[in-house]
């Protein structure tokens, strides 16, 4: 037999559930195989005294979407674990170790599949049903990669162990499909959807609109601000193609300039436009941002409010739930390379296994006033902020405060 483990977390006040269902496509589960689901942040000894009720293990498989699910297990494993999963995929590709056998592909290409599933299994909606609370987050992981892959914040840009470039998109079969598949389960009022790959492609974003979807089932999408992208919503002139939709916009920067050094690909002219066009459409927009740059000046400031003035005025009119800022934290560089570019004072940051590198932004600097300035015109922009706190706003302007960005904290499934 195989035993399956699911770690799931209770969030917001115990009002959200939040499962990190890594088995969802291409498993082929046998009769006397089991599910296990243990709550994140378990004690490796409670793992441990549950699996002993199964002596005859042949593989216990275990999908890892953050560093906490390898910390619960860690001292349990030995030659019948496989580990897989985003954080498994991101530890592998930083040439870090990982314990037992360890597995950054998906679940179909382990089992020796040529083709990826467009079947989407709901198995853990018994533990929806037991766990009963109002919100539902699961996920449904339409790919991985990245087609742009160019961003030198984003270490999507290096390679992995075998020499293939890990930001190299690999995209599920039949995406409308898969839409279709995703109903409410029993349990919960909200279901809240992940479509997991990091930067959705114009195609798939299209087949995902021209679905005929549960609309109970709220989608979350992220994507680039690309010219092909917006045409894909400008092809839809439907009023209500975008309801019940989050999408998830690299923003990065209200600033061009700051923009084109980070080699962004995107322009704040469309970002604005893709904003408009997703509430126009009855879509919701989370435009995510990252904190601190060492090189922003009074010109990128000037940029960042003028832009901003023109995203209230495209807001204004809709309800303020709908379109909210996500701080994801001080930039951190994959390479001493990458923030080398910028500044030579910088601090390694250990993200257990692997490096990335914070620039260090003194108080008295411009730099740091700069930042401060854009945080707190987002702050009183009216506008609702979620993510990390902005570092020059508070006690000591920490530039070591945590960031959201790495891959392995974006999504659970590759």
């Amino acid at each position: 037999m195989d035993i399956y483990i699911t770690f799931f977390a209770r969030r917001n006040d115990d009002t959200d559930l939040n499962v990190a269902n890594g088995f969802s496509f291409g498993r082929e589960k046998k009769p006397d195989d089991v599910d296990l689901y243990f709550l994140q942040g378990r004690d490796p000894s409670f793992i441990a005294a549950y699996l002993k009720r199964y002596p005859s293990v042949d593989h216990i498989f275990c999908s890892l979407g953050y560093a906490p699910h390898l910390k619960s297990i860690a001292p349990l494993i030995d030659e019948r674990w496989v580990l897989g999963g985003p954080f498994v995929a991101g530890m592998l590709s930083r040439g870090a170790q990982v314990p037992g056998t360890a597995y950054p592909g998906s679940f179909e290409s382990y089992l020796g599949k040529q083709e990826l599933s467009s079947t989407f299994d709901s198995y853990f909606a018994n533990l929806v049903k037991t766990v009963k609370l109002p919100q539902l987050f699961f996920n449904c992981s339409l790919g991985k990669g990245c087609y742009w892959s160019r961003c030198k914040f984003c270490d999507y840009r290096h390679y992995d162990s075998k020499g293939e470039q890990t930001g190299k998109v690999v995209l599920r079969p039949n995406v409308r499909q898969i839409i279709e598949q995703l109903r409410p389960l029993e349990g919960s009022r909200t279901w809240n959807a992940h479509l997991c790959i990091p930067s959705i492609p114009p195609k798939a974003l299209a087949e995902v609109l021209d679905a005929h979807r549960d609309r109970r089932v709220i989608l979350t999408v992220f994507m680039r601000a690309d010219h092909a992208i917006l045409n894909v919503l400008r092809d839809r002139p439907d009023p209500t193609v975008c309801e019940s939709i989050l999408f998830s916009i690299g923003c990065e920067s209200l600033s061009q300039t700051a923009l084109d050094l980070l080699n962004k690909g995107t322009t704040v002219d469309n970002t604005l436009e893709l904003v408009r066009l997703i509430l126009k459409r009855g879509g919701m927009v989370a435009l995510g941002i990252m904190d601190h740059y060492v090189f922003l000046t009074r010109k990128m400031v000037a940029e960042y409010l003028d832009a901003l003035e023109r995203l209230k005025a495209i807001v204004k009119d809709y309800p303020k739930s709908r379109v909210k800022f996500t701080n994801n934290g001080v930039t951190h560089w994959p390479s001493e390379a990458a923030v080398a570019e910028f500044t030579d004072d910088y601090t390694a940051v250990d993200c257990g296994g692997y490096k990335r590198y914070v620039a260090n932004l003194p108080e008295d600097s411009e730099a740091f006033q700069c930042n401060k300035d854009v945080s707190l015109a987002l702050q009183n922009s009216g506008m609702q902020q979620r993510g990390f706190p902005f570092a020059s706003l508070s006690a000591h302007g920490s530039s070591t405060v945590p960031s959201a960005t790495s891959p392995s904290n974006r999504y659970f499934k590759t």
